[in-house]
């Protein structure tokens, strides 16, 4: 055929992330919480999440929706556990 089709992948960006947020690293980088078994745990969660996505019938448009919604969880998780371990309020987040 010699032709290329210029949005593949474009959708692989938000998935890595979202598979690293999920497994545990922090979204800072500072990586105390996250391993190379919690990613694995967070892709295949994500993969689950697509498929479950294309089983329901749900829109495709609306999967980066849910993704983007995980990442947005993940983040706020990690920095409310982060500052209940440091002794500060959960009050003081800040993201």
């Amino acid at each position: 055929m010699g032709s290329v089709e210029m949005t593949i992948g474009s959708d692989l960006p938000i998935a890595c992330i979202a598979a690293v947020t999920i497994g545990g690293t922090g979204a800072k980088g500072n990586g105390k919480r996250g391993s190379v078994i919690g990613t694995l745990a967070g892709v295949l969660f994500i993969a689950f999440l697509k498929n479950g996505i294309v089983i329901l019938g749900i829109p495709s448009l609306l999967e980066n929706c849910f993704i983007g919604s995980l990442i947005v969880l993940s983040v706020l998780f990690d920095a409310v556990t982060g500052n209940q371990k440091s002794g500060k309020k959960a009050k003081e987040v800040t993201v």
